[in-house]
Order: C-alpha cells, then structure tokens, then sequence
C-alpha cells in the first residue's frame, strides 16, 4: 500500500554544516547529478521553469543535491501539486551512499532556506514515501513536520486514491494526475 508524506517547513535561517561546501549549481554540475538520479530531459525541464539545484560537495566532490521549484511542482508521482506563491517545492533529494548520516540533507535544506526566506517565501514543502526510512528521517533531521498524507494504488491506468479523509477513482491516462492542493 503506496504511502506517501507530504512535510512542510516554516522558513527559518539556520547555520551551516561543518564539513562541506553548499551552493547552487552550474551546467557542469548536471551530468554529475543526473548520473545518480534523474534523467537529464527531467533536469532540464525543471530548471527552465524556474527550478533551481542545491548542491553539497566534500572535499571538492558533489555528495549530495536536492531540486527546488514554485508552484506548480513539476508531475510526480500520481500527484500534480498546487500552492500558494510564498511556498517553494523541494524535491528528488539524493546523497551519495558513502556520505549518508552527516546531515547533508539539512546543510542543503537550511541553505535554501536561508536563500527562499529572503526572496519572499515561508515554507517548503516535500514528497516522500513511507517506505524510504532514510528520507524520513532526513526531513525530520532537517525541521520538516509532517503535513498530510496520501494513500494510492495504482492497477492497470487507474488510481484509488484517499486524500484528506476521501476516496477518489481516477483514470490516469484519460484524467490525468491527481491535483494536490497546498495551503
């Protein structure tokens, strides 16, 4: 049964992590990236809607990254994800294996956070399976708090879906992704 947690974090400047290097990243970052993650059309796509990339590097070398987007969020999952203008979606945040455990999920959430909160933005908010114990702990490491959570299962082009107490049938290939209203 496909879990998914929505968290939010209220913006709020926090200081670095020691040990690494946290900045935006530049095209020569790209093929590093999607070398572990996702394929480099997808990255593309994100970063000319107006997304942007957040990397941490030890000792020279890129260790970990996470994508940062407006509204709307671009599809994942079953789910198409809306939000007022002050809320920025934080998304496909990867650390190399050999690097997990030294907050790097947090030194690059609290470097973005330093960047949206004096750009004009409150809160980020993210996308997580239930499954993926390292990614909840990195958000709750991080100061995200759950906010909502959505049940899907998916059988031949249609999803069940329960959301915020409700169920819903959807058809995905004629009804498209399941809207996800953020407040």
């Amino acid at each position: 049964m496909p879990t998914h947690i929505i968290y939010r974090s209220d913006l709020k400047p926090e200081s670095e992590v020691a040990g690494c290097n946290v900045r935006w990243s530049c095209d020569d970052d790209l093929q590093k990236i999607t070398a572990n993650s996702e394929g480099i059309e997808f990255v593309k796509s994100c970063l000319s809607s107006g997304g942007r990339i957040v990397v941490a590097e030890i000792d020279g070398q890129i260790a970990g990254w996470r994508f940062y987007m407006p509204s709307p969020c671009p599809q994942t999952y079953r789910f198409e994800f809306h939000a007022p203008d002050d809320v920025i979606f934080g998304f496909s945040a990867f650390v190399l294996p050999e690097h997990r455990g030294k907050r790097l999920f947090s030194a690059i959430h609290q470097f973005a956070a330093n960047y949206y909160i004096s750009n004009g933005y409150r809160q980020i908010v993210s996308l997580t399976g239930t499954w993926n114990a390292a990614s909840r702990s990195a958000h709750k490491s991080a100061g995200e708090q759950p906010l909502l959570r959505i049940w899907s299962w998916t059988v031949f082009g249609f999803a069940l879906i329960r959301y915020q107490g409700r169920l819903y049938l959807r058809n995905l290939t004629k009804q498209g992704r399941f809207r996800v209203l953020i407040e």
